[in-house]
């Protein structure tokens, strides 16, 4: 039960009439003065959800309060930006489990595929824009383009627009940000279990413990393995484990560390093919991937360390560090369809044309992605004049590079047969082979970026927002002996400043109207892939 002492000056002030009164009255002993000195204890009682999300809503799930970024410093419903949060309960009931999933569903978002030879994975379009490498966790990019998963996630935050004063570099459709689960000062854990058609079998847990006042840890783990309905041969195996400890140095450090691994094992699925005479693909849902030679495996290793150091009178700094590695490896058949004896020139192909096949041709990749970047903010409030002010000037510097060594096959496009009874191993069958190629393409972008922004409340009903932010992005590539040309390297140095402001009207309880305009620089190769 806690015990409240009594301020300096009143036990001061009681002992002194103690003093004066002695003469006059029985000894008292010290004990019993102590005893008449205490004051009443003070019981602070409140209700912890276990395993809440700390940006949410507890009375409503489904709505999230505020971003997790300190760079917004007011509620999600006050900020002038179109932006999408996806909480926790949202993503549990929505039955998804791949990030892709969760996000094809939110207005002003297309899911793409690799086309044009760009990789496989989580290839996002928001606005019409390219966002496939403006995916980032935790406010730092996550490097590459892979297919995530979404076990150790808290909440998806989609920014909507140009957005290049916040997230650096690209953004111009906006930018994803996935905020993970930390560690809570409360102990709990869960265990999700699914079960489903197509052997669908998924396991999940989420486990924190308060080691001590000052230390808490927390541990997602996830293991997946299913069939793909109505796919044929299609399948997928994953397996993860997101490990975060917090410690607090004194009581105004705090640290903190996670590490991310995630591995994906799947045999991939390339749809149908199309038929150029109906304009339609081909009817029907046959498979035309081809065994012994397909697969698609993504890893993923990344650990990040933080720093928050509360400075006073309304002041800190947020340090956080990222190294991370991830690895995009597959040979994909992309169907297609041909024709023997080849019909004569101007003849379209189609699947009631003579002699016609299943052509599955594949397109592969074997990438890797490194990743180092750190980015420091500093926050202050202040008044200044009858203002109230919330500051965030940071700094933030990235260095990436991505090798891609794509693998020889030696039969790329092998007869699959009748396109309405694909043959899944024709490749094997006609003798193809695959292999460790030559060619070689890397590409090497460091990044250094300054930024200021200022959230200005005049009133009761007004607020004003703006900020700047100027990157430069030093691009380096080398392409080694390939199939088109020789050896080439080159590369370029560039700086982009852009901006945001904006201005949010709340003349009612429950509404605000907000006007924003903000801008966002793409650099030539900035996606990496």
């Amino acid at each position: 039960m806690p015990h409240i002492k009594q301020p300096k000056t009143l036990r001061t002030a009681t002992a002194s009439a103690v003093a004066l009164s002695l003469a006059g009255l029985p000894a008292v002993s010290t004990a019993q003065e102590v005893a008449q000195n205490q004051l009443e204890p003070v019981i602070v009682q409140d209700k912890a959800i276990a395993g809440a999300n700390p940006n949410g809503n507890p009375d409503s799930p489904y709505k999230a309060e505020r971003l997790d970024s300190s760079k917004f410093a007011r509620p999600v419903a006050e900020t002038p930006k179109s932006i999408s949060v996806i909480t926790k309960e949202a993503i549990r009931d929505s039955g998804a489990s791949d990030l892709a999933d969760v996000i094809r569903v939110q207005p002003g978002i297309t899911i793409s595929t690799g086309e044009g030879g760009n990789a496989f994975g989580d290839r996002f379009i928001i606005r019409g824009f390219e966002a496939r490498g403006d995916v980032f966790i935790d406010g730092l990019r996550d490097p590459g383009v892979t297919s995530r998963d979404i076990f150790s996630v808290e909440q998806i935050e989609v920014s909507k627009g140009p957005s290049s004063s916040f997230a650096g570099r690209g953004t111009t459709g906006g930018a994803i940000n996935n905020v993970t689960k930390k560690p809570a000062e409360l102990d709990f854990s869960s265990v999700e279990l699914s079960v489903g058609t197509d052997n669908k079998r998924r396991a999940a847990v989420d486990l924190n413990r308060v080691l001590s006042d000052d230390t808490q840890i927390r541990l997602n783990a996830m293991t997946s393995d299913r069939n793909i309905p109505g796919r044929g041969e299609a399948d997928e195996s994953k397996q993860g484990v997101a490990f975060a400890i917090a410690h607090r140095l004194n009581s105004d450090i705090k640290l903190t560390a996670d590490y991310y691994y995630y591995r994906l094992d799947k045999m991939p699925d390339g749809g149908v093919p199309w038929d150029s005479i109906t304009g339609k693909p081909v009817p029907g849902r046959n498979y035309y991937g081809q065994n012994g030679r397909d697969f698609l495996k993504n890893a993923a290793d990344i650990f990040t360390f933080g720093v928050d150091w509360n400075l006073g009178d309304g002041s800190k700094i947020e340090n956080r560090t990222r190294y991370g590695v991830t690895t995009n490896q597959y040979v994909i058949t992309i169907p297609g369809l041909g024709a023997t004896p080849a019909p004569a020139a101007g003849t379209p192909i189609g699947v009631a044309t003579p002699g016609v096949f299943a052509r599955a041709t594949s397109q592969n990749r074997n990438q890797d992605n490194t990743y180092f970047g750190n980015q420091t903010n500093w926050i202050k409030e202040f008044d200044w004049g009858k203002f109230r002010h919330h500051v965030v000037v940071g700094a933030e510097f990235s260095k990436e590079n991505a090798l891609n060594i794509p693998y020889a096959d030696t039969l790329r496009s092998p007869n699959a047969g009748n396109p309405q009874a694909p043959n899944n191993n024709a490749w094997l069958q006609q003798g193809g082979t695959l292999g460790t190629g030559t060619n070689v393409a890397e590409v090497d972008v460091s990044t250094l970026s300054v930024y200021a922004l200022d959230t200005v409340k005049l009133n009761s009903e007004w607020e004003v927002f703006s900020g700047l932010r100027y990157d430069t992005f030093d691009y380096y590539y080398y392409s080694g002996p390939n199939d088109y040309q020789g050896n080439s390297r080159g590369g370029y140095k560039d700086g982009f400043l852009n901006g945001h402001v904006g201005a949010t009207y709340s003349p009612w309880l429950n509404g605000n109207v907000y006007a924003s305009y903000s801008t966002s620089s793409n650099a030539s190769g900035e996606q990496l892939d």
